[in-house]
């Protein structure tokens, strides 16, 4: 019987804190195969090596398959994971809060971003940082709360974007959280060169 496949691939994806290091950092994995073959499609283990130091965060496992019709021509099937240490409620420390920031440039303008996590963050917020060291705010912030990865929404993951359209020129940002439950604040410095 021939196969209704194209292709095949799956992964996982997500946001890792490592204790050890004090650090977040972003995970992935994924393997495909173009046709996939028999053994291909059965079961595939992803190894997370916990004994090695002590993670948590959260994981989407899932996978997706192209197939050769011209009615359904995809299937994507996804699972949520929350990856925590026993005596841990949620998928970060309490009252831990970590910042990513990352900027682009693409054509006419330009954009920055800082994606939050943490047990319980209940405010974030971005300035802009003026050469004389005063901040203003940032009117083309949105916050995109919460942080949507694929349908699911992670209560504990926050996301704040901002467009700059000037050109030639240097911005500086400041992004910062914080978190009222445990009293923590936390902030990162963007740079954008238009």
């Amino acid at each position: 019987m021939p196969s209704v496949f194209k292709r095949f691939k799956a992964f996982w994806v997500g946001r890792v804190y490592d204790s050890k290091s004090n650090s977040i950092f972003p995970s992935w994995n994924n393997f495909s195969a173009n046709p996939p073959t028999h053994s291909f499609l059965g079961n595939k283990s992803f190894i997370i090596p916990t004994s090695d130091s002590p993670l948590s965060g959260y994981i989407r496992l899932g996978n997706k398959a192209i197939l050769k019709s011209p009615i359904i021509t995809s299937i994507t099937m996804n699972t949520y994971v929350v990856l925590r240490p026993k005596n841990q409620t949620g998928p970060f420390p309490d009252g831990l809060i970590k910042i990513m920031p990352f900027s682009k440039c693409i054509s006419k303008y330009c954009k920055g971003e800082c994606q939050f996590a943490g047990d319980t963050i209940s405010h974030v917020d971005v300035k802009q940082v003026l050469p004389s060291g005063a901040e203003i705010d940032v009117p083309s912030k949105r916050d995109l709360l919460p942080l949507a990865d694929q349908g699911h929404y992670w209560t504990h993951m926050r996301h704040l974007e901002w467009f700059v359209t000037t050109k030639r020129s240097i911005f500086k940002y400041r992004c910062c959280a914080f978190d009222r439950t445990h009293g923590t604040e936390a902030s990162a410095s963007v740079t954008i060169r238009t």
